[in-house]
């Protein structure tokens, strides 16, 4: 949970270095040209997270969501309040709640979407039977069987472990698992959002105009 509580805290920094710092970049390079590097950034994080997700590497996924994906934030952030204020000059307060209220209504979408993807990819591990049926081969300190003749990793799941399991990997049986066969979903799922999130956001750039 810690490791997973810093990729929140990198985000959150990125966005307020790319606020801050870059706020006064952003006004001159203009609407656009912003909410085309919003949507790059955040693609960036997203393909990133998902490669960090395969390769089991977290300090990817830190780089991914955390520093890109506090770029994207940041810059999708700034982009259309400067721009609704432009075009609003008389309610300022209005367009800048506008655009908090969308920002902040995305997660409401964004939620059940990455719910269904994550169900959707997940795939359930080679079961291979009981801990008691299976002979067990340690080995520098990980457990091996033997499948087709050859020595294979696998992974004893305890009641305790598979407690833990949601969606299509929950209610799975106690006993021994063929390491590599199974996936939580998320990789596949960070993929898919990097496209429609990086095609929906260029859309939104090219659309954008000021007065």
């Amino acid at each position: 949970l810690t490791e997973v509580v810093r990729v929140f805290s990198l985000t959150a920094t990125s966005l307020g270095f790319t606020t801050f710092f870059l706020g006064p970049w952003a006004e001159r390079a203009g609407p656009r040209y912003v909410a085309t590097m919003a949507a790059s950034s955040y693609g960036t994080a997203l393909v990133l997270s998902s490669a960090g997700c395969y390769l089991h590497s977290l300090p990817l996924v830190y780089l991914g969501y955390g520093v890109f994906g506090g770029l994207g934030w940041g810059f999708g952030y700034i982009s259309p309040v400067s721009t609704l204020l432009r075009w609003f000059p008389d309610k300022k307060g209005l367009a800048g709640g506008l655009a908090l209220t969308a920002f902040g209504a995305g997660g409401a979408v964004a939620s059940p979407l990455i719910s269904g993807l994550q169900n959707h990819f997940a795939r359930v591990p080679t079961f291979l039977g009981a801990t008691a049926d299976v002979p067990l081969t340690v080995q520098a300190g990980r457990q091996f069987a033997e499948v087709n003749g050859a020595l294979q990793e696998v992974v004893v799941a305890t009641v305790a472990d598979l407690a833990q399991l949601t969606g299509p990997l929950a209610g799975l049986s106690e006993g021994v698992y063929l390491v590599g066969t199974g996936a939580t979903g998320a990789g596949m799922a960070f993929l898919s959002l990097a496209g429609v999130y990086t095609t929906l956001m260029m859309l939104g750039a090219a659309g954008m105009r000021v007065p």
